[in-house]
């Protein structure tokens, strides 16, 4: 049902298999930037679509995830000018205050009508991992964590199938 979403005359996916400081984020920001200051088209004529998947899986997770099982160590992924790893999701919201870096948001863009999509088995592996730590059973992380997903973010069979079949949707 999210590519019926894709009705825009320009159309792109942003691939995102690592986290990479928020590439694909900033990326979809800057595609959606360009066609609002050069022609002066509305969200609606511009259509994004974000895939989340492999190592940037932590990106899909909300901050409740990153606090709970320290993902801003696991992911390699310091608080905004700190030392610190992250205890949340630095990809999702801007930190309070910070009105400059909001509309670089996954929040920002998803009410802009980008479709943030994850893949399933990236997740099943970090729930592995986590379960590993833990003590844990597998599929009760990761049930864990589909219960913790960014608002708006729909996991899809696999990362490449999203890219895939947003590819196919234009």
């Amino acid at each position: 049902a999210w590519t019926s979403r894709l009705s825009g005359t320009y159309r792109a996916v942003f691939d995102s298999p690592s986290i990479g400081d928020g590439t694909a984020v900033f990326n979809a920001y800057s595609y959606m930037k360009g066609f609002e200051d050069m022609y002066k088209l509305q969200d609606s004529d511009v259509n994004a679509v974000i895939v989340i998947r492999h190592e940037a899986i932590p990106m899909a997770l909300d901050d409740e995830m990153w606090k709970r099982y320290k993902l801003g160590a696991f992911a390699k992924i310091k608080e905004f000018g700190s030392d610190k790893w992250a205890t949340r999701n630095p990809f999702l919201t801007a930190p309070p205050g910070d009105e400059e870096d909001a509309a670089y948001t996954l929040a920002a863009l998803n009410k802009r009508g980008v479709v943030l999509l994850g893949c399933a088995m990236a997740t099943q592996g970090m729930a592995g991992i986590l379960a590993r730590q833990t003590g844990d059973k597998a599929d009760a992380m990761f049930d864990e964590l589909r219960r913790h997903l960014i608002p708006g973010l729909l996991l899809q069979p696999s990362g490449i199938f999203a890219v895939m079949r947003a590819q196919a949707a234009g």
